[in-house]
């Protein structure tokens, strides 16, 4: 794809977002030609493109007229502008265009089946640390040397060529995975796919006493009673398939063991009974 043709995609992409790029009363007061939303658009652009610096995203705008008339008739900006207004930007703003997005994919992908008809749909869970430098970040404050974020995401995925995020929980760096994880399993209707910063105990006899549907790898030194094996597949790896139960706990799962090709032992936990191993 050469770069106009890019362009005209990206600019296509963003005039669905239905961000205007003209003075906002409120929160343009003060801007003399750099508003909110041609801001908005442009760090999105930016994003998508992978741009590396102010400078790139400024030199862009610069040799794009089609860009330009996007942006409301915005021909140039500095690097330092660009700099400054990412400082002052409102986070609510970020959201609410966040939330548009999620809320149009969904309405696109609500008739899509899942990985398949038996499968159905997957909602994988994971988190991703950000470290701030201290100086700027005591609001993040971990530890004296840790400041930093973590965002807890659900991902969806709803066949096996579409996903998205469809939540994101915020938190500072020191807030476990399994400490938010119950403010994403809410859906009968979905697989959580999990790993295994997610493993407590009392959650998964919580999910199946609920109907919640979950995947999730266990440490390797988790001890589980065996109620009854499983046969194996015939190929894939496979050194378990068997029903257990918990320590202290009495509700059946399925335990699965197997190696990947590198020789790795995965041991997983669900109450996906009724799938084969594969």
């Amino acid at each position: 794809m050469d770069n106009n043709t890019n362009l005209s995609v990206i600019c296509q992409c963003l005039q669905m977002l239905n961000i205007s790029p003209s003075r906002d009363g409120d929160l343009d007061y003060r801007a003399r030609k750099l508003f909110v939303g041609s801001s908005l658009l442009l760090f999105i652009e930016a994003q998508l493109q992978q741009r590396e610096s102010y400078a790139e995203m400024s030199e862009h705008l610069g040799a794009n007229e089609d860009f330009q008339a996007m942006l409301g008739g915005l021909e140039s900006i500095s690097p330092s502008q660009l700099s400054r207004k990412m400082k002052k930007l409102p986070i609510e703003n970020l959201h609410l265009v966040f939330m548009q997005v999620t809320r149009q994919i969904q309405q696109l992908a609500a008739s899509k089946p899942g990985i398949t008809t038996k499968i159905g749909k997957l909602k994988i869970l994971d988190s991703t640390q950000i470290t701030l430098p201290a100086i700027l970040s005591k609001w993040a404050y971990c530890s004296a040397s840790n400041h930093g974020v973590k965002m807890h995401t659900s991902l969806l995925v709803v066949d096996a060529k579409t996903m998205y995020p469809d939540q994101i929980i915020a938190s500072t760096k020191d807030v476990a995975d399994h400490e938010v994880v119950q403010n994403f399993t809410v859906d009968k209707e979905v697989t959580y796919v999990m790993d295994r910063g997610y493993q407590v105990h009392k959650h998964f006899q919580t999910w199946v006493k609920q109907g919640i549907k979950f995947v999730a790898r266990v440490k390797d030194n988790t001890r589980l009673t065996i109620i009854k094996e499983r046969n194996l597949p015939k190929r894939g790896g496979f050194i378990r398939d068997a029903d257990v139960t918990l320590p202290g706990q009495q509700i059946k799962l399925r335990l699965i063991e197997f190696q990947d090709q590198q020789g790795r032992l995965y041991r997983l936990v669900t109450s996906r009974l009724d799938l084969s191993a594969h």
